[in-house]
């Protein structure tokens, strides 16, 4: 076998010119480009492949372990993109939620200090009358200018629904009712629905700095009876002082009929600044009623209307029948014949008849084991065992017993010892300044 390549220059096209010769036989194949191209090509395509066949039996694993590995970054990728998406919207929803709450519970809480304040507003004000004191509700926030006239504060769905004011069985103080001018629900203006209107949060301030102005009004009016109950603490205990009592060992008399379950104030000392100015108050409150209950039972009053006319003061002096020193018990009081004789304090008439030197008398038992003796009466006109308040008619003016002429010996006990009457008479001057 021989190869010859074909001759060149001629007609036909190029190619490769193969023969075989055998047993004198000559053979002749001539390969054309396309199929020389592909008897060339043929080997370097199985090497090409069956490299190829053999790169991806070794690396396999790895590609396919490569290619998961990405498809599940993006995957990874994509369900971290939809997770802050939700998020978002999530934080948007919330946020609208909490807007709404917001403005919701801004106006309930207001409406609950609304009814603290009105309760406060009765308690201050019994205690004011208590105290003669006059209880002045606190102002009411001042609309702005240019304000279209408030309207009663309502309490508001989170939807568009008509405001259905707040209804109550309860009469206001003057002055004292929450005033606002919601009248638009959120969303409307061009506002969103996530996001309460401007005006709305400007009404809400407004009210609720009048509210704090009235709580503030409330606590100095509490501070003010507080300190009209020290002064008068202060003045009463004068008083019983003047008599030449000791107000600390005085008791409280058992007072009118009155009662009812106990039911504690509200005042915790660590409370709220209002609470905790109504125990201060409570104390010098407790204090001055004591003191008033027990200058109440106390012979502060007269026993004759007018101006005294004193013809012999309490302690020694000459006995006017006897001409020698003695102790005079009490005060001679000079008066008209049938002049009227008042009780100077309530309490139980122990005796009503004649009583020796005394003439016709009568004695008066009080409390804290006090008590009072009117002597020289020409009538009596109440009955032993008989309670008498204040100011009761008990006899006339006379001249019984051991006198020399028309007049009140009057008399004031300390657990049955005489003592000077002339300083619960000075007393009674202080006694009217302080009611």
């Amino acid at each position: 076998m021989s190869f010859t390549p074909a001759p060149t220059g001629q007609h036909h096209p190029s190619g490769v010119v193969l023969s075989f010769a055998r047993k004198g036989r000559v053979r002749t194949l001539r390969l054309g480009p396309l199929a020389l191209s592909l008897i060339i090509a043929t080997p370097i395509f199985v090497l090409t492949a069956s490299a190829a066949a053999l790169c991806w039996n070794i690396f396999r694993d790895d590609v396919l372990v490569s290619l998961m590995r990405r498809h599940g970054d993006m995957q990874v990728a994509y369900e971290d993109r939809l997770a802050a998406m939700r998020a978002q919207i999530d934080r948007v929803t919330s946020r609208q939620l909490l807007d709404q709450n917001t403005l919701e519970g801004q106006v309930r809480h207001l409406l609950s200090r609304q009814a603290q304040l009105e309760a406060r507003a009765a308690t201050i004000t019994a205690l004011a009358e208590q105290m003669g004191l006059e209880a002045r509700p606190p102002a009411a926030a001042e609309p702005q200018r240019h304000q279209p006239a408030p309207a009663p504060l309502e309490s508001r769905p989170a939807q568009i629904e008509k405001p259905r004011p707040v209804a109550s069985d309860k009469p206001l103080p003057e002055g004292f009712q929450l005033r606002s001018g919601l009248t638009h629900p959120p969303g409307v203006s061009g506002v969103g629905p996530d996001k309460p209107e401007p005006s709305t949060n400007q009404d809400i301030a407004i009210l609720t700095r009048g509210v704090d102005r009235m709580e503030r009004d409330q606590i100095q009016a509490v501070a003010q009876i507080g300190a009209t109950a020290r002064r008068k603490v202060s003045r009463l205990k004068e008083v019983i002082t003047e008599t030449g009592l000791s107000p600390d060992r005085l008791s409280t008399p058992s007072g009118k009929a009155i009662g009812g379950p106990f039911v504690a104030l509200k005042a915790d000392p660590d409370g709220s600044p209002f609470e905790r100015e109504l125990s201060r108050m409570s104390r010098d409150y407790e204090a001055a009623s004591r003191l008033t209950q027990i200058v109440s039972t106390l012979p502060l009053r007269r026993p004759l209307a007018g101006r005294l006319e004193i013809t012999s003061s309490y302690g020694p002096r000459i006995d006017p029948f006897l001409g020698r020193m003695a102790l005079h018990a009490g005060l001679d009081i000079r008066e008209e014949p049938g002049t009227p004789v008042r009780a100077t304090a309530g309490g139980k008439v122990v005796s009503a008849g004649w009583s020796g030197g005394y003439g016709n008398m009568v004695e008066i038992e009080h409390e804290n084991d006090l008590s009072t003796r009117y002597g020289h009466l020409s009538m009596i006109l109440v009955a032993e065992g008989q309670y008498v308040s204040p100011g009761t008619i008990l006899g006339r003016v006379g001249s019984t017993g051991r006198s020399t002429g028309p007049h009140l010996h009057y008399e004031v006990r300390i657990d049955g010892e005489a003592v000077d009457p002339g300083r619960f008479l000075r007393a009674s001057d202080r006694v009217a300044g302080v009611r």
